[in-house]
C-alpha cells in the first residue's frame, strides 16, 4: 500500500510553505538563463502586475457578462487585441482557450460539424497536415472520429502543396499548415495551403500557436517571414497562444474565425428543457467554468506591453538569434541546421555525436530539446536576453560539452527524443 499523502489532521500554512519553497528550489529557472525552451517572461515589472491583476481576481470565476461583467470585459479585451494583431474582418470572432492543443482541436471540430452539414454522405472524414504538423491534430482526430493524413514536405522542408492536393479525395474536410511549425521551426505556405482549399471547398487552418503573436511584430520590423494570418484570403481559421509569445502566464490560448457565422459549429447549447428545466448550459470552450485569475493576468500584460512593447521583444528576439547563431559558429564541430525563421533555433554537428551534446547540457543544467529529424538536432526557443551573461555562460557550457563529447568523454545514454 502506499504511503499515505492525504493528511489526517489540519496543517498550518507555514509548514506547508516551507514545503513549497524546498520543492519550488529544485526547478529550474529562466531568470538563471536554463530555459532555452519554455516560456517567455515579459520582464520583472509587468510579470509582478500581472501576478497582482490575477490577485485580484483570486478564486473567483467567470460565469458571464451578467453576473461577472469585469470579466466579460478582460475576455472581450483580450479577444478584440488578438483579432487585431491577425488582421482579422470585422466579422471575425475569438475565443479564449486553455492552450494550443484546444484551439487546434476547436478546427478539427467546427470542419467536422460543418461537413456533417454540407456533406453527410462523407461517414469518415479526413484532415489532411504536413508530416511537420503538431501532434494536437492526430488527439483531436482521434475524440472526433477524423481521420488525419500527413504529407511528406518538401526538399525545403516545408508542406509540399502539390503533394497535399494529390492526397485529397472526397472524404477530405480541412487542410492545415504551420506557422512555423515546431519540429524545424520553419512557416508553412499558407498563402499556397488557402488557395488549395479555396479551391477545393474546404476549410483552411493555420497553427500558429509558436508565431501568432510575434510573427505581426517581427514583420513589422522588416523580417521576411510567409503570410499566415487573416490578411489571407482563405484562411477560415487560426490557432496562437498568448502564454508563448503573447508573454502572459500560462493557461492562455486563443482560436478565431473569419467569420463568426462558422462559431455555430463550436458552441455546445443544451437547452434548458433537456435538463428537467434546470437552466440552459451553453460553452465555447471544453472546459465550463474557467478562472478569471488567468484572463486579468493575460490582459495586463498586453496592455503593459502595448504594440511597442511588442515590437521591442521581437526586436530583442532577432538580437538573440543573431548572437547565438555566431556563437554557435565559433564552437569547433557545431552548425545551425536550418535558417531560423521566427524563434525556434535548430543546430547540429556533423563531427561528433550531437545527442550526447544535448543530454550532457540537461546534466549540467542547461535542459535542451533534441530530435532525430533527418540529422540530429537540438532545438531551442529563443527569447530577448534578461541578462547578456546567460547566452556567455550557456555558450561557454555548450563549447565544453561539444569538446568532452568530441574527445569521447561523454556519450549518449540510449533515451528517446525529448519533446519540450
Amino acid at each position: 500500500m502506499q504511503n499515505r499523502v492525504f493528511p489526517e489532521h489540519s496543517s498550518v500554512w507555514k509548514v506547508l510553505e516551507e514545503q513549497l519553497r524546498e520543492l519550488r528550489s529544485q526547478d529550474l529557472s529562466h531568470r538563471m538563463g536554463q530555459f532555452f525552451f519554455f516560456w517567455r517572461k515579459p520582464g520583472d515589472a509587468i510579470q509582478l502586475a500581472a501576478k497582482e491583476a490575477a490577485s485580484m481576481f483570486f478564486n473567483q470565476l467567470f460565469i458571464g457578462e451578467l453576473k461577472q461583467p469585469s470579466g466579460a470585459k478582460l475576455a472581450d479585451d483580450i479577444e478584440q487585441m488578438t483579432l487585431e494583431i491577425l488582421s482579422a474582418p470585422a466579422n471575425a470572432k475569438c475565443t479564449l482557450t486553455s492552450g494550443g492543443t484546444e484551439s487546434n482541436f476547436w478546427a478539427v471540430k467546427i470542419a467536422r460539424d460543418r461537413a456533417r452539414e454540407k456533406q453527410p454522405q462523407i461517414s469518415v472524414p479526413e484532415i489532411i497536415v504536413p508530416m511537420s504538423a503538431h501532434p494536437s491534430f492526430e488527439k483531436a482526430g482521434h475524440f472526433l472520429g477524423v481521420k488525419t493524413v500527413r504529407t511528406p514536405l518538401g526538399e525545403d522542408k516545408r508542406a509540399d502543396v502539390k503533394a497535399m492536393a494529390e492526397t485529397i479525395n472526397e472524404n477530405t474536410i480541412l487542410v492545415a499548415g504551420s506557422s512555423p511549425c515546431y519540429p524545424y521551426g520553419l512557416c508553412d505556405p499558407v498563402v499556397e495551403i488557402a488557395k488549395l482549399a479555396q479551391t477545393n471547398a474546404l476549410w483552411c487552418h493555420v497553427d500558429a500557436c509558436v508565431g501568432g503573436f510575434i510573427i505581426p511584430f517581427l514583420k513589422k520590423l522588416g523580417r521576411d517571414i510567409p503570410d499566415f494570418d487573416f490578411s489571407v484570403p482563405g484562411v477560415n481559421s487560426i490557432a496562437a497562444d498568448l502564454h508563448k509569445y503573447g508573454y502572459t502566464p500560462p493557461g492562455m490560448s486563443t482560436f478565431s474565425l473569419r467569420d463568426r457565422a462558422d462559431y455555430c459549429y463550436q458552441i455546445f447549447d443544451w437547452k434548458s428543457s433537456q435538463w428537467n428545466g434546470a437552466g440552459d448550459y451553453q460553452t465555447e470552450t471544453l472546459a465550463g467554468s474557467r478562472a478569471t485569475d488567468v484572463l486579468a493576468s493575460a490582459w495586463t500584460t498586453m496592455m503593459m506591453l502595448g504594440e511597442e512593447g511588442y515590437l521591442k521583444a521581437a526586436r530583442g528576439l532577432l538580437e538573440t538569434m543573431e548572437r547565438l547563431k555566431a556563437g554557435i559558429a565559433a564552437i569547433d564541430g557545431l552548425e545551425v541546421a536550418f535558417e531560423p525563421e521566427v524563434a525556434l533555433f535548430l543546430f547540429t554537428s556533423r563531427q561528433y555525436d550531437i545527442i550526447a551534446v544535448a543530454e550532457e547540457m540537461t546534466n549540467r543544467g542547461y535542459p535542451t530539446a533534441w530530435y532525430e529529424l533527418d540529422h540530429p538536432v537540438m532545438h531551442l526557443l529563443l527569447d530577448p536576453l534578461e541578462d547578456e551573461r546567460h547566452l556567455e555562460d550557456y555558450l561557454e557550457m555548450l563549447a565544453a560539452v561539444a569538446q568532452d563529447v568530441a574527445d569521447g568523454k561523454v556519450k549518449r545514454s540510449g533515451e528517446g527524443a525529448v519533446y519540450a
